[in-house]
This record gives C-alpha cells, structure tokens and sequence, in this order.
C-alpha cells in the first residue's frame, strides 16, 4: 500500500527485524524470553512465516534447545502472557517510520 501511496519500496522482513532488535521492546526480556523473541524475529527474516504469533512454531527444531513449547511458555508465565509478548514484538515489526525527505511533516513508510 504504502508503495503506491508514498511511490517507496516497502521495507523488507530483514530490515522489519533488524529495527525491532534496535527498539526498547526487547529490553524488557531476559534469558531464555528474550532468546525465544529473538529468534522468532529470525524466522520472520528468513523465512515467510506470515503468523510468529501462531505456537505450533515452538515445536519446530529451533525452539527445541529452550525445551520445546510448554517449557518455554512457562518462561514468559504462561500462555497469555507469551501471547501478549509476541503480538507486541508483530506491532513493533509494523511501526511505521516518518520518512522527512519527502515533506516537512513527513512521511510513513510500512
């Protein structure tokens, strides 16, 4: 949409990624919660995982040396709480950035 909209490219998964690992949202995580974000931010980079949101992703091979699903949502507190944690990490993959090349009031680029 934007790219119609603005006439710019959209931002990439890989690029989404690298600004969620650069905001504050991480920081609220430690240890084994903040490896599991972590790496669900790399599987969004790589591959076209559409829902990082969706647990069966926790029983895949990369999630296996946190102890598979249950384990890890015992770590964030239980399952709401993961939940919460991974639909914030989407909404910080989907911030929009205010672009000021194109306008004194700027842009967003999705």
């Amino acid at each position: 949409i934007c790219s119609i909209a603005f006439g710019r490219t959209p931002m990439t998964r890989e690029l989404r990624a690298s600004k969620a690992r650069r905001s504050k949202f991480l920081e609220k995580y430690q240890g084994t919660c903040r490896a599991v974000l972590e790496k669900l931010l790399d599987i969004y980079a790589r591959t076209s995982v559409v829902n990082i949101d969706d647990r069966s992703i926790l029983k895949g091979e990369s999630f296996r040396a946190f102890g598979g699903p249950q384990k890890i949502l015992a770590q964030f507190g239980g399952k709401q709480e993961y939940l919460t944690a991974v639909r914030e990490l989407e909404r910080t993959l989907y911030v929009p950035e205010i672009d000021s090349t194109h306008s004194n009031m700027g842009t967003f680029r999705l």
